[in-house]
């Protein structure tokens, strides 16, 4: 299923958007997504339960992953600076404001 939707996606200009390889590329991967959800649902002991994703806490944990994710994205600065330290190399960028601590 994972295959099929990277194979469609780096594919499709080659094919064109509107190909019939594509439209069928992508069928099957939607198939096999809803075949393997719905054994993995009624599967006895199957290999990832799903229902663990619809506990609180759990969509509780990926929302707030998601939140600090992004604000570490809109900060722009979520990095160390080697190169814009001076010769001493004392100079590092903080996390969250960009300023430079000596």
């Amino acid at each position: 299923m994972v295959l099929g939707l990277l194979l469609a996606i780096s594919r499709a200009e080659v094919w064109g958007y509107a190909s019939p390889t594509l439209a069928v590329v992508l069928a099957a991967s939607a198939a096999v997504l809803v075949a393997c959800v719905w054994w993995l649902l009624h599967h006895r002991t199957p290999l990832v339960d799903l229902r663990v994703a619809t506990r609180p806490g759990v969509l509780a944990d990926v929302r707030t992953q998601r939140v600090v994710r992004h604000a570490f994205d809109a900060a722009g600065d979520a990095h160390v600076d080697c190169a814009g330290s001076d010769e001493a190399g004392d100079h590092v960028v903080g996390l969250l404001g960009g300023a430079a601590l000596a």
